[in-house]
């Protein structure tokens, strides 16, 4: 177990793996951005709520970092494979993916920040046929994924505890807005379909 917690040699890692996800994670990230800032229009509205976001881009960071520190520090170091690795970093693309998916099945109505317009439609099409919020899911998979690339133990528990908090804080935030903007039209759309994982939650 010890031996898990503390290795004294990270360098007995193959890196490469590692380096090919902060790559992607910076390269993707920045994609995204831009993707976000042109479904948005380029004119996003004033955030309804400020600390969700805070809490997303908290969570974001303390992923990078904890990437970067823990295993370079030797720390945590988990005994997968590097085939395992680099499977990781594949579905950090599968996940990137899947975001760009929810992101254009939106089109016209993805938005920045938290807004509706009067009798907007409730998009039941692509993956939000199966859950209410596609995005977040693949947020939370490519960093989960991105954490599995690290094959660091406390790389994986920083992502998951953060994401839990940070991502249900605002998909409470999210749906209690959706629910007063779009009233029994989102309320039919919720009832069938789970938020994040079919059968879960």
């Amino acid at each position: 177990m010890w031996t898990i917690l503390s290795n004294p040699d990270p360098q007995a890692i193959d890196m490469s793996p590692l380096l090919a996800a902060f790559c992607l994670l910076f390269v993707l990230t920045g994609v995204i951005g831009v993707v976000s800032k042109r479904l948005a229009g380029g004119a996003p509205a004033p955030a309804r709520e400020k600390r969700s976001g805070m809490l997303l881009g908290l969570a974001h960071t303390a992923a990078m970092l904890s990437g970067a520190l823990f295993p370079w520090a030797g720390m945590g170091a988990l005994p997968l494979s590097e085939g395992f690795a680099w499977a990781a970093v594949g579905a950090m693309l599968v996940a990137f993916a899947f975001q760009l998916w929810a992101m254009f099945t939106l089109g016209s109505l993805f938005t920045l920040t938290l807004q509706a317009s009067p009798g907007q439609e409730v998009v039941a099409r692509g993956p939000y046929r199966v859950v209410r919020h596609p995005g977040y899911l693949a947020q939370i998979l490519f960093f989960v994924a991105f954490a599995l690339a690290c094959r660091n133990v406390l790389t994986l528990a920083v992502v998951l505890i953060t994401d839990a908090i940070a991502y249900a804080y605002r998909i409470q935030v999210e749906e209690r807005f959706l629910r007063e903007a779009l009233a029994t039209r989102y309320e039919a759309y919720a009832a069938g379909r789970a938020r994040l994982i079919p059968g879960l939650w």
